[in-house]
């Protein structure tokens, strides 16, 4: 395995010198090389979603001795006070997780006042949905409420929770102890599941009331749209995060497609949001989310930026040169100007590469721009003309197709702008508008519109030229 990933990371460099963008630490290059981890036995399966509906009674019993039996600890084993204590709290996880079939979710985010009584005053925990407004109560054995009677401090706090432990760590000690007993084999990983209370577990009232707005509006639009919102197909899910991109914040759309999820687990569904097509969506949310808006951007500033975009700076290490500082000019002069021109988000003006740029005819050429959901192969064509083209032929040298037309990152090309925009002296840094995200292309053949300015507009800027 050491072989491939060193495979692995050869190409992602070579592609990095070259500046090619790649996924190869992620999605299907990963999930091959997990696999193929787990077939030669070199790592073991992390899920947490685990539970014990194979074992029986007898092999239930062998574990739960087994999470009593001493644990080596770096060049010796534990003490018996700390095998007790850790034992205790072992014994109760496994009659959780493997007897009564909680998940570790679940299991993480029990308090003491979650221990209750069913309707007929035997032993119960309370798994408290926020989403869905009302507590499930599911029952457990004698044994298992005597497990967690066991660890309960003297004066524990209702609030307060019963293991301290994330889904994780709980998935973790229970399979130690299940190892220890020669049966981790037997332990079975389920996908993933609802935890009800872990969902909502320490979140404010008005958290669990927004997550709950969202999936109301999402039946609204499933509603208008004539679309099914349970069980919802991914193409509804990626049409409905697209929609509204562009007013809304990175994190309220993740919020959104993370109750959507949810609400399909819960309910024994097929998750749609893991699917390509809504995973590309919100890859360009994110990708554009990082980005400007540039409504600022006008031809009086354009004229403004194009002055002073070459006259030396100060630096780091001292002013600069002349020939550094018309080389960077050049540049900065550029983007802004292909960003106005082709109405552009910086995060679209960053991904474009020389072959994304077809000269027509003089003073006319048309950008193809990567709309995000090129999963179908869709993209959005942006014709410009004029002073832009004009700016653009400036700094393409000798550069070859494949190369990046600006040649550096999102966050940085925003530093670039602002810096131009104060050399100028129109705003303060972050004058332009940071409204979010363009609405992500709808996918589908090649969209071809103009955008921008039409060319009698550029006709009437003034041509500072060097």
């Amino acid at each position: 395995m050491g072989t491939l990933y060193a495979i692995r990371s050869a190409i992602v460099n070579t592609h990095g010198t070259h500046r090619h963008g790649h996924r190869f630490k992620k999605g299907v290059v990963a999930a091959t090389l997990k696999e193929l981890a787990l077939a030669k036995g070199e790592v073991r399966s992390k899920s947490k979603n685990i539970n014990g509906s194979s074992l029986n009674a007898a092999e239930l019993d062998k574990i739960r001795k087994a999470a009593l039996a001493p644990r080596r600890r770096g060049r010796g084993y534990e003490c018996a006070e700390g095998v007790t204590r850790r034992g205790r709290v072992d014994l109760a996880l496994c009659s959780l997780v493997l007897e009564a079939r909680l998940g570790c979710e679940q299991a993480a985010a029990l308090e003491w006042r979650d221990l209750v009584s069913d309707a007929n005053e035997r032993p119960a925990v309370a798994i408290r949905n926020g989403l869905a407004g009302a507590d499930k109560v599911i029952e457990i054995s004698g044994r298992a409420h005597d497990d967690l009677l066991a660890i309960a401090p003297e004066c524990a706090d209702a609030g307060k929770w019963i293991f301290g432990l994330d889904a994780m760590q709980i998935a973790d000690r229970i399979r130690a102890a299940a190892r220890v007993a020669g049966l981790e084999s037997r332990i079975v990983d389920t996908g993933p599941r609802l935890a009800a209370h872990g969902v909502t577990a320490g979140l404010s009232a008005h958290t669990v009331r927004t997550r709950a707005s969202y999936w109301r509006s999402f039946c609204d639009w499933c509603a208008r749209n004539g679309k099914d919102s349970l069980p919802a197909r991914a193409e509804t899910v990626a049409g409905y995060l697209r929609e509204g991109s562009e007013a809304r914040t990175k994190s309220t759309i993740e919020t959104r497609r993370y109750v959507i999820r949810e609400k399909h687990l819960e309910a024994g569904l097929d998750d749609p949001c893991a699917t390509p097509l809504v995973e590309a969506t919100m890859q360009e949310i994110r990708r554009l989310s990082n980005g400007f808006k540039p409504k600022s951007l006008d031809p009086a500033a354009l004229g403004a930026i194009r002055a002073t975009a070459m006259e030396p700076r100060l630096t780091g290490s001292g002013r600069e040169t002349r020939t550094a500082a018309r080389e960077r000019g050049l540049v900065d002069i550029a983007l802004c100007s292909v960003l106005y021109a082709a109405r552009l988000t910086i995060g679209q003006a960053m991904d474009l590469k020389w072959r994304d740029v077809a000269i027509r005819r003089e003073d006319e050429a048309r950008l193809t721009v990567k709309s995000g959901t090129d999963f179908y192969g869709s993209a959005n064509i942006r014709e410009i003309a004029g002073q832009a083209v004009r700016d653009l032929e400036a700094i393409r040298g000798d550069a070859r197709p494949e190369h990046s037309v600006f040649g550096f990152s999102s966050s940085k090309g925003c530093s670039r702008v602002n810096d131009a925009a104060r050399a100028a002296g129109l705003l303060e840094p972050g004058w332009l508008s940071t409204a979010g995200p363009s609405p992500v292309a709808q996918a589908g053949p090649p969209q071809f519109a103009m955008a921008g300015p039409s060319r009698s507009s550029w006709d009437s800027t003034p041509d500072i030229s060097p």
